[in-house]
């Protein structure tokens, strides 16, 4: 896989191949199954030659008729007919060189040197492991190897989350839960990230908002912080929400934070509630699994 699409699949939950690997994989391929990505050297940047991430198969195929990734956009062309909603299990960098003696012991990699050879060209990593993969081999690779790269990407990686990303993840979850949801929204002298009202009649009736949330990325955590205040002030709502991107652990976030609810934001102190990234992103990947289901449920309050 490319990296640039390969970015927009954690992005976006969603995973995709071409009408020739769909003739194998689609049938073999099901819910609950792992991928491993590895990403090509060609047109790659910082993930050259590694493994960057594990997904899981989380509903059945279907065919795409429109653009949907970078590629496929800039040409105008669809060329991964066939997609599948994925949830990432681990992502990041794990070199190829850093698992090669390993993944020795669960592939015969060197064999397989031995009879590529034979075509007199650079034999580079990822063509050789292509010929394990099920589109070349009609077999799954050894659970071994899944669980080698998974236990790898956990350990020695943190996901970088970016701010827009996030804030795109509170909507989609705002939206299938039935809120009517504005990012970037003014009031007074704040902008707030995502805020969630309890229908479009609430938010243009000037009725309080249900939840607000602040999406702190490298900026000031006072300035997040001062920002839910604000919203705690005006509206007086239980729903104040911070996501901290640059830490995974919910109990090392609220650490993080709990200092400055004893000073200047000691009214926060019961209100405000911390999650992470990963935490939205995980709640956005399993709504997303009953994306139509949960839509209905929500209507009943209407």
């Amino acid at each position: 896989m490319n990296e640039e699409n390969l970015r927009y699949t954690i992005e976006h939950g969603i995973y995709g191949i071409t009408s020739k690997r769909a003739e194998k994989l689609v049938q073999q391929v099901r819910v609950g199954d792992r991928i491993v990505v590895y990403v090509m050297k060609k047109g790659c940047g910082e993930l050259c030659e590694s493994f960057a991430a594990v997904l899981e198969v989380v509903s059945d195929w279907r065919r795409s008729s429109r653009p949907t990734w970078p590629d496929e956009v800039r040409g105008n062309e669809v060329k991964y007919p066939w997609v599948v909603d994925v949830r990432i299990l681990a992502s990041g960098k794990v070199p190829i060189d850093e698992v090669y003696s390993e993944l020795s012991k669960i592939l015969p990699l060197e064999e397989s040197q031995s009879k590529l050879s034979k075509s007199k060209r650079v034999i580079r990593f990822g063509t050789k492991l292509r010929r394990f993969g099920m589109n070349f081999s009609k077999k799954p690779v050894p659970n071994e190897l899944c669980e080698l790269i998974m236990r790898r990407l956990r350990a020695g990686s943190k996901v970088a989350f970016e701010h827009e990303t996030v804030k795109d993840w509170l909507r989609e979850i705002g939206e299938v839960l039935g809120y009517y949801v504005r990012t970037e929204f003014e009031n007074d002298i704040h902008r707030f990230d995502v805020v969630w009202w309890g229908s479009e009649r609430d938010f243009n009736g000037k009725k309080h908002p249900a939840a607000v949330f602040e999406v702190q990325r490298g900026g000031s955590l006072v300035e997040a912080l001062a920002r839910l205040k604000h919203a705690l002030d005006r509206w007086n709502i239980y729903g104040l929400y911070l996501v901290v991107t640059e830490e995974e652990d919910v109990e090392r976030a609220r650490r993080l934070v709990e200092p400055h609810l004893k000073g200047s934001f000691h009214e926060l102190q019961g209100r405000l509630r911390i999650w992470t990234a990963k935490r939205v992103r995980e709640i956005r990947d399993a709504l997303a699994e009953y994306r139509d289901e949960v839509r209905e449920l929500s209507t009943l309050r209407d």
